[in-house]
């Protein structure tokens, strides 16, 4: 039997995803807990997820080109999901293999399990830090052998402290209190409602989370009269199936709401697109940078914002109400720095004027970006001036609106103190609807993160400390300027 060209793309799609979450799951077993870090096959792995990254990107711009060339018409309805629903079965298949798998270099999830746990007993996450609850048992044997007790837990938390112990024990930065805002913690309550203290129960989660993002894009992209193959993009990438569905990374909370923005934007459904924006905003507060490129200039769409606002406000109340010198977001937001190549430099560079640089670097990136979205905000309403119907208006102002986030997302990580792996998925959900070369090239190299764990081995002098961000973010850098230069920030792919 001939395999069509069409179809040969398909094949080597499918083949890509289904073998890299078989060996993902195949090596997991070597980053069990209880294994030493520098035992376990860092840079095999790191060499896996990166090249699957490339060579997935590389099939994703190749069949891209070639099925929009081979079949330039718009597919009717049963085409289009016909097609969307294989790219979900082969997807779900890739998740299935890796339901069952050690997370990998991750271990967020404790912190994940303990906040679920007291969300879930209607207690407040945000009051104390888990070494409040955390005795090693060496400490507490010495406390049998010099006859001390140990200071009394505060009420309520006796029974779950005890049940959560291994969590507890587990849970990194444990003297700070979490992060996560209020909208997570009603997704990490309801992990622990399934399955207490248990990673089944988050795995349920973010699966949950993750098909209703699916069929959030899927109809947006219907929506939008464009092909279904893009929501490979997502379904299917590499770093998707390690983030979310290996390590279960809190962010996947956030595609759903993020989807349904996307699909209410394309729907010209001002109100809900603020709306879904302001709950995500709950989950992680960046999606606030993005109200403002849906908003025009009246009053009712200023109402709009302010409501998506108030919404958040409202919401992340118990958080805010908690905010200390202990609080985790204070400690993110003061002194947090991990796998940053433009923010090291300035700030090592500034290092040698003033002991404040790490500060005055935040704050000068904080008005930066205040000012970049002010002026993306004015300048892309400008563009869309000049359409010449309504219905292109709607339509360019759209596509606008999403290579507007791109260029913000893509900026933000570029810059912030802290560039984890995860959160270049935040653009995934957008080049799913307008592939941009920047963007996608970023979630293939921030695999290279992974290598700094290797790195953390070595002397602090080595100039393998600095490799693993220079290698992340260089090539984005590069990408991003050459776009630039061609006046077209949003270039698609």
């Amino acid at each position: 039997m001939v395999i069509g060209s069409r179809n040969l793309w398909w094949v080597a799609g499918t083949f890509l995803t289904i073998i890299f979450s078989a060996f993902c799951a195949a090596i997991s077993v070597q980053f069990a807990w209880n294994i030493p870090l520098f035992d376990r096959p860092i840079l095999t792995f790191t060499g896996l997820l990166v090249s699957a990254n490339i060579l997935f990107v590389t099939w994703f711009v190749l069949a891209r080109k070639h099925l929009d060339t081979a079949h330039k018409y718009i597919p009717n309805r049963d085409d289009f999901w016909k097609t969307a629903l294989f790219v979900f079965a082969i997807g779900l298949i890739a998740r299935a293999a890796l339901f069952a798998s050690s997370p990998i270099l991750e271990d967020d999830f404790y912190r994940y399990m303990w906040d679920g746990a007291v969300s879930a007993e209607s207690l407040n996450p945000y009051e104390h830090a888990p070494d409040k609850f955390a005795v090693a048992p060496d400490v507490e044997q010495l406390l049998n052998q010099l006859k001390v007790d140990a200071d009394p837990l505060p009420t309520g938390y006796e029974d779950l402290a005890k049940r959560g112990e291994e969590a507890l024990l587990r849970t990194n930065n444990p003297n700070i209190t979490t992060i996560y805002p209020p909208l997570a913690q009603a997704g990490f309550a309801l992990a622990y409602m399934i399955a207490p203290f248990d990673i089944v129960g988050l795995r349920i989660v973010s699966l949950i989370a993750e098909i209703l993002a699916f069929i959030f894009m899927a109809f947006a992209l219907r929506t939008a009269g464009q092909k279904s193959f893009g929501l490979a993009l997502y379904w299917w990438h590499p770093m998707v199936l390690k983030e979310f569905a290996n390590t279960m990374h809190m962010d996947v909370l956030l595609m759903p709401f993020i989807a349904l923005a996307l699909l209410m934007i394309i729907s010209r459904r001002e109100f809900f697109a603020q709306l879904a924006l302001g709950l995500a905003a709950a989950i992680k507060i960046w999606p606030l940078m993005l109200m403002p490129f849906i908003a025009k200039r009246d009053i009712r769409s200023i109402a709009y914002v302010a409501t998506g606002v108030a919404i958040l406000l409202f919401l992340m109340l118990p958080q805010l109400l908690a905010l200390g010198e202990g609080a985790g977001l204070t400690r993110f937001g003061q002194d947090w720095q991990r796998n940053s190549f433009a923010f090291t430099l300035v700030d090592g560079g500034l290092s040698y004027i003033t002991p404040l640089s790490g500060t005055l670097v935040r704050l000068l990136i904080a008005g930066l970006f205040l000012f970049f979205i002010v002026r993306v905000w004015w300048y892309e309403k400008l563009q869309v001036d000049g359409a010449k119907s309504l219905t292109t208006f709607h339509h360019m102002r759209a596509n606008k609106i999403i290579d507007a986030s791109i260029l913000t997302i893509t900026l933000l990580w570029l810059v912030l103190p802290t560039g984890y792996p995860w959160y270049t998925l935040w653009l995934l959900p957008f080049a799913v609807l307008r592939p941009n070369f920047a963007a996608i090239l970023l979630t293939a190299t921030c695999g290279f993160y992974y290598m700094d764990f290797y790195a953390q081995s070595l002397p602090e002098t080595s100039f393998l400390q600095w490799l693993p961000a220079a290698v992340c973010a260089i090539p984005v850098w590069i990408a991003l300027a050459f776009q630039m230069l061609r006046g077209k920030n949003g270039v698609n792919v």
